[in-house]
């Protein structure tokens, strides 16, 4: 899948437009859509401001791993973004939740 395909598919997973996207990350939309068609390429900075709008990695956009086995699934990911969204108190409450569910094979 192309960075392109990526980020559009996870441009409709979050109901944001190309517009949306590219004024959180300070690009054109002109530039943005070149990045989706695969006629342009983003700098490190770029592609790292798009990954941290989308909640993805930049190895997810690239479509690299160097072990498949231990990737982080776009699903994995919407989790870690969720987490990084809520307060401390609710974290700790997931953290025991989970600790229970770990002790009971869940």
């Amino acid at each position: 899948m192309s960075i392109g395909e990526r980020i559009l598919e996870r441009l409709d997973e979050m109901d944001m437009t190309q517009k949306q996207l590219s004024k959180k990350v300070n690009i054109s939309y002109s530039t943005l859509n070149g990045y989706i068609k695969t006629t342009r390429q983003p700098d490190f900075e770029t592609l790292k401001n798009i990954a941290r709008e989308l909640g993805v990695s930049c190895d997810y956009l690239l479509d690299f791993s160097y072990d498949r086995n231990k990737d982080v699934t776009l699903e994995e990911y919407k989790l870690i973004n969720d987490v990084r969204k809520i307060t401390p108190n609710q974290k700790e409450l997931i953290v025991e939740q989970l600790k229970i569910m770990k002790r009971q094979n869940i």
